[in-house]
């Protein structure tokens, strides 16, 4: 007598989250690099150096906390630049 056959599971593959972003400047794909220096305490601020490897566009953020990941520091990239192409 035979056995019976498993049915095959279907997984999906997760989705990752980019760890090399677009420049906003020059519009390449996959140039900006996100440095991140976490706080030593969970109360202190750190800080982001945000830079493009095209264009060498250089921007320093402050006020980030241990919980930021660069994902949060791209964002936060992105609301710096326009704010300044507005004023």
């Amino acid at each position: 007598m035979g056995r019976r056959k498993r049915q095959k599971v279907a997984r999906r593959p997760r989705k990752r989250i980019p760890k090399v972003f677009d420049c906003p400047m020059c519009g390449t794909k996959s140039s900006v690099v996100i440095e991140i220096f976490k706080p030593a305490s969970l109360d202190g601020i750190g800080r982001a150096i945000v830079t493009c490897g095209n264009c060498q566009l250089k921007v320093e953020l402050d006020n980030i906390t241990f919980l930021d990941e660069p994902v949060d520091v791209y964002g936060h990239f992105i609301d710096k630049i326009y704010e300044e192409q507005e004023a």
